[in-house]
């Protein structure tokens, strides 16, 4: 189990158990909840892999999974932050489909099934090129959004501070990962030397966003309670 993976993951479930106990806005905690899951299985590719290869004849099972849970958790939080900062949600929900339909069929048509891998980007030739393409599409979303909530935010400066500490922060991932492949079709860097700097990425963007998540929680708590009296 990837220790990084772990933390990411725990980081996430707790903020959503948090959410969920105190019944705050459901949207959010299941954005967490999605992405918590999606890092859980992410840190147990090594594990999952190959009995879910034995079972279904794909190979990388696990890693699709996670692509495809950690994008369509960028779908929720960008609907999350653009209802929030009243902007228009339909372009994030194109971006999304358009990014999982494209990876499912990279895969399922490609050697990204048949090809096992401890990390399906780095299986050389034009199908993993093209797959990194719509998975960076893919998590596009949520950043754009907490990053222009962010600047929109005047109320609850703190909550869109954190989405956007985890808005550009975390588009480093997918700015990482195009670079790592333009004009290539393997990867540019070892694995070892981006390792390492995509899981802290990743580590700072999910607990500013799992902090985001309880503050707000605690807001909508006192909001209530204020109501209430």
């Amino acid at each position: 189990m990837d220790p990084l993976g772990t933390a990411c993951a725990v980081v996430l479930a707790l903020s959503a158990i948090y959410r969920t106990v105190v019944h705050a806005p459901w949207l959010l905690t299941i954005g967490l909840w999605v992405t918590s899951i999606s890092q859980l299985v992410s840190a147990l590719v090594t594990t999952l892999d190959p009995p879910l290869m034995d079972l279904t004849g794909w190979a990388n099972l696990s890693q699709i999974i996670t692509y495809v849970l950690m994008v369509a958790s960028s779908y929720i939080f960008a609907r999350t932050t653009c209802e929030v900062a009243d902007l228009n949600t339909r372009w994030a929900l194109v971006i999304t489909w358009v990014s999982i339909i494209g990876m499912c069929a990279v895969y399922l048509i490609t050697n990204l099934s048949t090809t096992p891998s401890l990390v399906v980007e780095t299986i050389p030739g034009p199908p993993s090129y093209v797959f990194s393409w719509l998975l960076a599409i893919g998590l596009l979303p949520t950043h754009i959004a907490a990053v222009i909530g962010a600047k929109r935010g005047v109320e609850n400066r703190t909550l869109f501070w954190l989405f956007g500490i985890y808005g550009v922060v975390g588009a480093l991932y997918p700015l990482l990962m195009v670079l790592d492949r333009v004009d290539m079709y393997t990867l540019r860097w070892p694995l070892e030397a981006t390792y390492s700097i995509v899981w802290t990425i990743q580590l700072v963007s999910f607990t500013a966003l799992s902090l985001a998540g309880v503050i707000g929680a605690r807001r909508y708590l006192q909001s209530d309670a204020a109501n209430v009296s």
